[in-house]
Formats: C-alpha cells, sequence, structure tokens
C-alpha cells in the first residue's frame, strides 16, 4: 500500500490495518515455522513495512 493511500485513511482504520498486520504477520510465521509451509519470504518484508508505515502516520498525527 502506498503512503498516499495510508494518510488518507483515519486513525481508527490505521489501527484497525496496524492489528491486521500484526495477525497476519503472527499467522505467517506459525504456517512457515510450525507447518513448513511454503511461505514467500518478501512478505514477511511487506507487511512488517506496510505496519511501519500505518504506525508511523499514526504517530505524526498524534504529534
Amino acid at each position: 500500500m502506498k503512503i498516499k493511500e495510508i494518510r488518507n485513511k483515519s486513525p481508527e482504520e490505521l489501527q484497525k490495518m496496524i492489528h491486521e498486520n500484526r495477525v497476519e504477520l503472527l499467522n505467517l510465521r506459525s504456517n512457515y515455522r510450525v507447518r513448513a509451509e511454503a511461505v514467500k519470504p518478501h512478505i514477511f518484508k511487506q507487511k512488517r513495512k506496510a505496519n511501519a508505515r500505518a504506525m508511523t502516520v499514526l504517530s505524526e498525527r498524534v504529534r
């Protein structure tokens, strides 16, 4: 998701996005380690960065 799209979201939508990304990362990690499923490694990086972007925008609004 582009930063412009993230900036257009409301704080509630950002909180929801952060929570969903964390849950999805947790599920990806567990599938990768426990079930040994084939997970594309670039998805981990994409989710982490999307989460960081959302958290950054949210903290900018608080300031």
